[in-house]
């Protein structure tokens, strides 16, 4: 499944803001732990962590409506000037391409 999103701002840094059931389905939900891997031009989140690599949380409940949000220097560096995101979720990975 493919999605587009806009970049926001969050108290002046860029931000994306993904949530619900696309997250659900790639097996994103509310406690799980997944790694951030930023490259020119792409993020990709895995629920499979890198040894030795920074680990975050899906926000929410296992029963609710989970939540990424992904702020500030990680979007600047992967997305520079990027104005909307096209997100791709597959079982175990999404990946953020800037459009």
């Amino acid at each position: 499944m493919e999605r587009t999103y806009k970049v926001g701002l969050s108290k002046g840094k860029r931000r994306v803001w993904i949530d619900g059931a696309p997250l659900a389905g790639a097996g994103f939900i509310g406690g799980t732990s997944y790694h951030c891997h930023a490259a020119p031009g792409t993020l990709t989140l895995s629920l499979a962590p890198i040894d030795g690599a920074a680990v975050r949380k899906v926000t929410g409940r296992p029963d609710g409506k989970p939540i990424v949000d992904i702020v500030g220097a990680t979007i600047d560096t992967a997305l520079p000037g990027a104005a909307r995101v096209r997100v791709t979720f597959s079982p175990g990975t999404i990946t953020i391409k800037g459009e």
